[in-house]
């Protein structure tokens, strides 16, 4: 199972369980329509879900926890 973290508007959230190609690609795909929401976790511990709006011109990085693998440069 993979674990991505994920830096948007200054806060820290993760996903669990997702290939980092294809949470690329849906973000890809939220950035080519206009805007989407994306569900994601918020805390440490005791995680609660979170939901957060990726459009055009809005900052977010994907960091691959250690252990996970699958990034772009593995194909």
């Amino acid at each position: 199972m993979k674990r991505i973290e994920i830096r948007y508007g200054g806060d820290s959230y993760s996903i669990g369980g997702r290939e980092p190609g294809e949470l690329m690609e849906a973000i890809a795909q939220a950035v080519d329509s206009g805007g989407a929401w994306l569900e994601v976790n918020d805390g440490e511990g005791q995680q609660r879900t979170a939901f957060i709006h990726v459009a055009p011109g809005t900052p977010i990085a994907l960091i691959l926890m250690p252990g996970s693998e699958g990034g772009p440069s593995d194909g």
